[in-house]
């Protein structure tokens, strides 16, 4: 449903608003979903957020794909290797452009990275929506692929290898046309190809052009006043001008962004059905909502659609649980009857204990039955009473006496039990009518859920809360009087980061000697350049003010190049050895900093 017309339609929404607007960070909140957050640069869309952010979803799942930007973000976050690496990448980035290639089923995002050092090379963000073969692939200008959120190796696919270091090759066209590069002679001469052959006419219109979805086929084939299951076999050339008139129209209008979106829901149950961002007429059945935009149609349809899932797997839960535990106090209660049933009969126990007892001159160990005339009963009957050979005539005897208070115990408690699995089971079967009957929204199948964990019948959900991850916040940048860029690590993770990862081996390192403080780095400017005196004493005061020998009356700040500081093996953050230092006496000079804090650069 995903096609070429719906991306074009929101990807002009999507540049009108995000062009040249900041990524603030990346989320993932399942295997196939990101979600970017947005700060865009001018506010386009008469949404009422405060914080002026907005949510991107983009979902290439095979079966519901999503694109649609939204005020809020819902769902819960995981992590995996491709949004770790993702977040290197597009964190602090700017998106330059948004494009489709060729009227497919891809986005592209062009995006500028926030990079502090180093030269700038732009990322390619690419979003197939191609059902089972959907993908997110980051790439780099030249095409060579950073990550995907799903790898093809070659054993699976050897023509589109999808693997980090491999070059971007995308999804075959399959011979189809841009419908925006086709004339009329054209879109002719391609149904003539087709003619005789055993296809509907949407089929045809599907399988030659991009970016064409079957309810999209199905909509040019209903406006030319034809059936869609009509066959080529049948055509004739009246039928080939309708099909070009109602195809020229419909791109017509998409062309000049002129969209008409609509979402149908069945009027009875509210169920979604489908959604179009042209004037669908193939749904006249279903309920109608209008919208001004396509956004609003997509984040309508995709979360009534998402509601509608959680509302069926929570049906599917509950109905597992009323039927697992409706059979389990059946099964209880049919055992407990049966108990009944037999302790109802145990009377017997007694009369054979008796009888047993009475004729033991008779009886002798060794029998395994025994006939005997049966003075209980009114008509004086025999009766065989079984007997254990192993067992003497008494032993017997008392065997089916103990079984018969056993039995007479017993009796009074699985009364009790027989009773409350009863009234369990007609409770939980009256709740079960009630879930079955009606049609239930998501906050009523809650209270069942519920009613069903407080009688013990269902686990309370357990909630998972994950320890924040603390971010290692960025080193502080200044810019010296002559214009030279030095570098200020606050804690010692950013002095690691800075020291460590950051800085180049021609950079100057300065440190506070032998005092807890900051790495300070002074970036080399190459061409065999060296910052002047003016730039090392700004650095040195820098360094000073962020140790704890800032009081002192005159502080040794030792210099030397980074190559010449190293970090021992399982060392703490922070702890570096170095040498071929030089260095400074310095005494703080206050109103410098001021001077310094003032070309502080965010």
């Amino acid at each position: 449903m995903l096609d070429g017309i719906t991306l074009f339609a929101i990807k002009n929404e999507l540049s009108n608003l995000f062009i040249d607007s900041k990524i603030i960070r990346v989320f993932q909140t399942s295997k196939y979903k990101l979600i970017l957050e947005i700060t865009p640069k001018k506010k386009r869309f008469n949404l009422k957020n405060h914080n002026n952010n907005y949510f991107l979803h983009l979902s290439v799942h095979p079966s519901y794909p999503e694109i649609y930007f939204s005020e809020t973000m819902d769902g819960d976050l995981v992590n995996s290797p491709f949004l770790a690496s993702i977040q290197t990448h597009l964190k602090g980035g700017r998106i330059i452009s948004i494009k489709q290639p060729e009227f497919d089923r891809i986005l592209l995002f062009k995006i500028k990275p926030f990079i502090r050092f180093g030269k700038i090379r732009d990322k390619i963000l690419i979003v197939e929506f191609m059902g089972k073969h959907s993908n997110i692939i980051l790439t780099g200008k030249d095409g060579i692929i950073d990550n995907s959120i799903k790898m093809i190796p070659s054993e699976i696919n050897r023509f589109r290898e999808i693997i980090p270091g491999a070059t971007y090759i995308p999804p075959p066209s399959q011979n189809k046309l841009n419908p925006f590069d086709v004339d009329k002679p054209h879109f002719l001469n391609i149904l003539n190809t087709h003619k005789g052959k055993k296809f509907n006419f949407w089929q045809i219109l599907q399988n030659s052009f991009l970016g064409l979805s079957r309810q999209s086929a199905k909509e040019i084939v209903i406006l030319a006043n034809k059936s869609p299951e009509k066959y080529f076999t049948d055509s004739t050339p009246e039928d080939f001008e309708h099909l070009w008139i109602s195809f020229y129209k419909i791109f017509l209008d998409v062309r000049n962004l002129h969209f008409s979106p609509m979402a149908f829901q069945s009027p009875d149950t509210g169920e979604m059905i489908s959604y179009s961002v042209i004037n669908s007429v193939q749904f006249s059945q279903y309920e109608k909502i209008l919208f001004k935009d396509v956004n609003s149609c997509l984040s309508h349809y995709y979360k009534k659609l998402a509601m509608e899932k959680e509302l069926s797997l929570l049906k599917n839960k509950l109905s597992g649980i009323f039927n697992k535990n409706l059979n389990k106090i059946k099964s209880k209660i049919d055992e407990y009857r049966k108990k009944c049933d037999e302790i109802e009969n145990c009377e017997k126990y007694k009369q054979y204990g008796e009888l047993i007892k009475s004729n033991l001159h008779l009886l002798k160990r060794g029998i395994k039955e025994v006939t005997l005339l049966n003075y209980f009963s009114p008509t004086a009957q025999s009766i065989s009473v079984p007997l254990d050979d192993k067992l003497t005539p008494m032993q017997n005897a008392q065997k089916y006496f103990k079984k018969y208070r056993k039995a007479k115990a017993s009796y009074k408690t699985i009364l009790h039990y027989l009773s409350n699995h009863q009234t369990a089971f007609d409770k939980l079967n009256q709740l079960h009518i009630i879930f079955l009957q009606s049609n239930p929204t998501y906050p009523e199948l809650f209270l069942i859920k519920q009613k069903l964990i407080k009688w013990g019948y269902a686990e309370k959900s357990k909630k998972i809360v994950k320890k924040k991850k603390r971010e290692i916040s960025f080193p502080t940048r200044y810019i010296s009087g002559d214009g030279w860029i030095i570098f200020v690590g606050k804690n010692s993770k950013q002095n690691d980061l800075l020291t460590m990862k950051l800085a180049s081996g021609n950079d100057i390192w300065l440190h506070v000697k032998n005092c807890f403080g900051s790495h300070v780095i002074i970036k080399n400017r190459g061409m065999g350049q060296t910052p002047p005196l003016e730039t090392l004493i700004e650095a040195a005061n820098l360094a000073v003010y962020f140790s704890k020998a800032k009081n002192e009356s005159k502080i040794q700040v030792d210099y030397t190049l980074k190559k010449y500081v190293k970090k021992p093996r399982n060392a703490k953050p922070g702890m570096v050895i170095y040498s071929q230092e030089k260095n400074l006496f310095i005494a703080l000079n206050q109103r410098l900093i001021n001077n310094i804090f003032s070309r502080k650069f965010d």
